[in-house]
């Protein structure tokens, strides 16, 4: 509910501060009444989603929530900009908020890399730290070289800080980079889907389609406005909608739980040592023994990964395995499966 509220009242303020700013100033596209509908809509969608997540998807549902807001103050941003820029013309304030303006998309395109980066790290399909690294560092150096070197911020009347025409031209590159690196997140999903098999497998090609799907999106839209003469409007409102499809796809690639013909039927657990564990925790170290992080057995699951951790403490106390600086109790764990496992088959 306190969340609700907050989307609410952003959304009052963000459509108040719009209309100020088309009466007090000339509009820019940033600022267009189909653009502040496309921000409420899509912060409404954000809003669903991030209510029809469990509460163990605790880095997930954060993220949601982030680009909600985001999602919802991005034309405020420039409205703000367009105000103060009537008032305080050429004044830092201006150009701090010229900037602030400047930059507020770049957290939602990043958005296209970075939630299928957290879904296939989340399925436990792949490595994604040096791609996340990536897109981060030129997003950071794309916010870097627009608040140094950019000063056409018409209307808004601000000029560059540091004046180096070599330096906008360096920031142009760094930004087509940044662009550039949001593919990395749907090649990763499509690299692992292509790896895995089953259900792990379906989910990775649900949240491929989704970010492929995203990227298209934006690039149709701005090719449309080009055509159509809409401009930077079409693109405003390509990557609201692409950024629904990212979330929503990839929200529900994780989260939508398997038809019970689909359910993986877990081996059964062998009968010495392991035979103090539940089928749950039988399931969860198995999972454990295939590689999976504890992310991975949770989405694989459909389980918390909070109730993924209880589990795992159960069975290493039951288990008797040794804690300490020396030891690793999940190498332990696993080694006690496979040998089970193995003495079973050897027993049959």
């Amino acid at each position: 509910m306190g969340f609700t509220a907050l989307i609410g009242g952003l959304a009052l303020i963000v459509s108040g501060l719009v209309i100020a700013s088309r009466v007090v100033a000339e509009p820019v596209a940033a600022t267009a009444y189909a653009v502040l509908v496309a921000a409420l809509v899509a912060a409404g969608a954000l809003l669903r989603t991030y209510q029809r997540v469990g509460a163990g998807w605790v880095r997930w549902r954060r993220s949601v929530a982030a680009l909600a807001v985001i999602a919802m103050s991005y034309p405020g941003a420039w409205a703000i900009a367009v105000i103060s820029s009537e008032v305080l013309p050429n004044t830092f304030a201006t150009w701090f908020l010229a900037v602030l303006a400047g930059v507020a998309h770049l957290p939602v395109i990043a958005a296209f890399s970075l939630l299928p980066l957290l879904a296939v790290r989340y399925l436990g399909r792949g490595s994604t730290r040096m791609p996340l690294a990536v897109v981060l560092l030129l997003g950071a150096m794309a916010i870097v070289t627009f608040a140094l070197f950019f000063g056409e911020f018409e209307p808004i009347r601000a000029d560059a800080l540091v004046g180096w025409a070599l330096g906008e031209t360096i920031g142009m590159a760094i930004n087509a980079l940044f662009l550039a690196s949001v593919l990395l997140g749907p090649l990763s999903a499509v690299v692992a889907a292509v790896r895995t098999d089953g259900e792990a497998g379906r989910r990775l090609a649900i949240v491929a389609a989704s970010a492929l799907s995203g990227a298209a999106l934006v690039m149709l839209c701005g090719a449309a406005g080009a055509v159509a003469g809409l401009g930077g409007i079409a693109v405003v409102l390509g990557m609201y909608a692409a950024l629904v499809v990212v979330v929503v796809g990839c929200t529900r690639a994780l989260t939508v739980p398997m038809a019970p013909s689909e359910q993986p039927t877990p081996s059964p657990p062998p009968a010495r040592r392991l035979e103090g564990l539940t089928p749950r925790e039988a399931e969860v170290l198995g999972l454990l023994a295939e590689g999976l992080s504890n992310a991975g057995v949770a989405a694989r699951l459909v389980l918390s990964q909070r109730t993924v951790d209880a589990h795992l403490r159960s069975v290493f106390t039951k288990l008797d395995l040794p804690e300490g600086p020396l030891d690793n109790r999940r190498v332990h764990a696993v080694l006690a499966w496979r040998s089970e496992q193995q003495d079973s088959q050897s027993a049959s």
